[in-house]
C-alpha cells in the first residue's frame, strides 16, 4: 500500500494542486486520475481470496469516487460528479451497516454530526439555487455514512475500527472544503487543503479491504 501511495497517491495531488494552481483543468485531470487510480489499485492488490461484502461495497465505493473525480473536472460535471459520489457515499454506508453499534458514544457522536450537518446546508442554502434538493440528499446520505462509520470505530477491536472512523471524517471535511469552493467562493485554499483529507481518507478506506 506504501509503493502505491508513493507511486500514485503523492504525485497525483500534486500535479492536481499544480492545475489547480495554475487554472489548468487537464493537469487536474491527470492529477486526479493518477491519485485516485492509486487507491483503487490499492483496494484491488487487497481483495480476499473468498469473496467479501464488505470489500465488494469498500470497491464499488471507491470505482464510484474515481468517476466522480474525473467528472467534476468538467464545467458540467457537477450534478453527475454529485450523484457519482452519492452514490459512493452509499456504498460505503452498506459497507458499515454490518459493523453499526448504537452505544451511547455512537450516538453522541451521530448527534453531533447531524447538528454540523444542518448548520452547513443553511450555511450552503441561499446559494445552492435549483441544487438543492440534490445536495440536501447528499448531506443526509454522507451524514449517515459517517455516524455509521464512527459506530464502526467503537465496535470493531482491530485497528481497522478507526481507519474506518477517521476516513469517514477526513472525507466529511474535504466535502465541507469541496462545497465551499463550488458554492461560496472560489479559493486555491480549498484544494489545498481539501484534496490531501479527501485522498488519506480514500486510501485509508482501501487499506481496510481484506481485512473485515
Amino acid at each position: 500500500m506504501l509503493m502505491i501511495g508513493l507511486v500514485f497517491g503523492f504525485p497525483g495531488v500534486a500535479v492536481a494542486l499544480a492545475g489547480e494552481r495554475a487554472g489548468i483543468r487537464k493537469a487536474v485531470l491527470l492529477g486526479k486520475g493518477v491519485a485516485s487510480a492509486g487507491f483503487l489499485l490499492v483496494a484491488i492488490s487487497l481483495l480476499p481470496a473468498a469473496e467479501s461484502p464488505y470489500a465488494l461495497w469498500i470497491l464499488s465505493a471507491l470505482g464510484f469516487s474515481l468517476v466522480g473525480d474525473l467528472v467534476l473536472v468538467s464545467r458540467k460535471g457537477l450534478l453527475p460528479g454529485l450523484l457519482a459520489f452519492l452514490l459512493a457515499h452509499l456504498a460505503y454506508l452498506a459497507a458499515f451497516a454490518g459493523f453499526v453499534d448504537l452505544n451511547r458514544s455512537a450516538l453522541a457522536v451521530s448527534f453531533a454530526v447531524l447538528l454540523v450537518s444542518l448548520a452547513i446546508l443553511r450555511w450552503l442554502w441561499p446559494r445552492l439555487g435549483t441544487m438543492k434538493a440534490v445536495v440536501t440528499c447528499y448531506v443526509i446520505v454522507i451524514s449517515l455514512m459517517v455516524a455509521a462509520a464512527v459506530s464502526a470505530w467503537s465496535s470493531l477491536s482491530s485497528d481497522d475500527g478507526w481507519r474506518i472512523g477517521l476516513a469517514a471524517i477526513l472525507f466529511y471535511f474535504s466535502d465541507i472544503l469541496v462545497a465551499r469552493q463550488v458554492f461560496v467562493r472560489r479559493s486555491l485554499l480549498n484544494p489545498a487543503v481539501g484534496l490531501p483529507l479527501y485522498y488519506a481518507a480514500q486510501y485509508l478506506f482501501a487499506s481496510t479491504v481484506g481485512r473485515l
